[in-house]
């Protein structure tokens, strides 16, 4: 059995977020929140909205990304890894859309995806 880090896949970067893709998601947010960037794990999940999570790694919280914007992932993001398959590890840069509450998934607007390094997919 190979060691994880074995398994790992280094990809290539996504490029910095879009400005229009900043003001997109900043237009959704309920309040004047502005992006924070978090070192996290991206999966495909089965449920609402637009089908993708976001684990912050070090916490307990996991957040999900709006399907008010379409892609909820940004391209670049979403063709370094295959949904369900996979799951992106990376720092990623986020708009919170709705307050932080204990016990309650949070909604975000995922901006850009740097850093990225794709695992199989946890089943």
């Amino acid at each position: 059995m190979l060691p994880l880090a074995v398994l790992a896949l280094v990809v290539q970067a996504a490029p910095a977020a879009t400005p229009g893709r900043v003001a997109e998601c900043a237009a959704l947010a309920t309040s004047a929140e502005k992006p924070v960037t978090v070192r996290g794990r991206l999966y495909a999940a089965n449920g609402g909205g637009s089908g993708f999570r976001l684990w912050i790694v070090g916490t307990t919280r996991i957040v999900w990304l709006t399907a008010k914007i379409d892609p909820a992932v940004p391209d670049a993001v979403h063709q370094a890894f295959t949904p369900f398959s996979e799951e992106l590890y990376g720092t990623f840069t986020l708009v919170p859309l709705r307050p932080d509450t204990p016990g309650v998934m949070r909604e975000v607007c995922l901006v850009s995806g740097q850093h990225l390094t794709r695992r199989k997919a946890r089943h």
